[in-house]
């Protein structure tokens, strides 16, 4: 059996900690599926620099790749394995 892990790779130019240039060349090597999102700030700031681009790359990387979340009255009747 193959195991399909999907990746987003997070990427910044002013990250102190991780050259742009590795982030990219490390996505590069990676097999798909992958997705590439470049942001603004540094290593760890870069989330709220970028802000609502951020958010709706994560958003739409999550919706691409979950399954849906059924609520919880709607699993009521149903066994999990």
């Amino acid at each position: 059996r193959r195991l399909i892990i999907h990746k987003l790779w997070f990427s910044s130019g002013k990250s102190g900690l991780i050259p742009f240039r590795h982030g990219r060349r490390l996505f590069d090597a990676a097999n798909p599926p992958k997705e590439f999102l470049e942001i603004a700030g540094d290593h760890n700031s870069g989330f709220l620099m970028t802000g609502p681009a951020y958010e709706k790359g994560l958003d739409q990387f999550l919706i691409k790749h979950l399954p849906p979340i059924h609520h919880q009255s709607e699993m009521a009747g149903e066994v999990l394995h």
